[in-house]
């Protein structure tokens, strides 16, 4: 009995330690995808301060706001778009422009690797690809995974930058949903005998074939 406990204990400190351990990975992929948007949001001010139509610019702040909706530099220069305000350069951040687009593709080539069991990431994984040909048309890596995810997408790249959507949901692991077991009432089928032309008492078509109910007739047939 104690061994039968001991083991079920152990089971289920495996189990929260595992549970524990997923939420750790969510919130870490979540952190991260923070600072690629506050940094995003630095690059699209730089062009913003220059070019207040820079197409660049647009993309690099929309994806930052799917990235971190809750930055506060985000919000604010997404708010100075919208009311079609004049945006300054926000200051640079401890890396150059050409370190980060070097990471922000290992982190697209990242997101798609992750894609493959995960297909709720598949989206991110397109955005990924699309922002990153923003800064090199040229890139393997972009190419690739446009090519193997669009026709997996039900809309377009400019679609799919207006959308809303939980970085935490996208990571973290699918909820299973339980499938309603419905159970058939089935009627008890009795089989039909025919009595003509048979010299059979009712207990003889009993032991015969053994589905004739109780009747006033013969109480103890069944």
């Amino acid at each position: 009995m104690g061994y039968r406990n001991n083991m079920h204990l152990k089971i289920l400190s495996f189990f929260s330690f595992f549970c524990l351990m997923m939420a750790a990975d969510v919130k870490k992929e979540v952190n991260t995808e923070k600072i690629v948007a506050n940094n995003l949001i630095i690059l699209a001010t730089q062009r913003f301060a220059k070019d207040m139509k820079d197409p660049k610019a647009k993309i690099f702040m929309k994806m930052a706001l799917i990235l971190d909706r809750n930055n506060s530099n985000v919000i604010l220069v997404n708010h100075a778009f919208n009311k079609g305000k004049k945006i300054k350069a926000l200051k640079k951040g401890t890396m150059d422009e050409a370190t980060f687009i070097k990471r922000f593709e290992n982190r697209a080539k990242y997101v798609y690797n992750l894609s493959k069991k995960n297909s709720r990431l598949q989206t991110l994984a397109f955005l990924y690809a699309n922002v990153l040909a923003q800064f090199d048309e040229k890139s393997k890596i972009s190419i690739i995974i446009i090519q193997r995810l669009k026709d997996e997408m039900d809309v377009d790249f400019d679609e799919l930058l207006e959308a809303e959507m939980s970085i935490a949901d996208l990571f973290g692991k699918a909820k299973k949903k339980k499938k309603k077991v419905v159970k058939a009432k089935t009627k008890k089928k009795f089989k039909k005998v025919g009595l003509r032309g048979m010299d059979l008492t009712l207990p003889e078509i009993h032991r015969k074939y053994g589905q004739v109910k109780k009747t006033r007739i013969c109480p103890s047939c069944s």
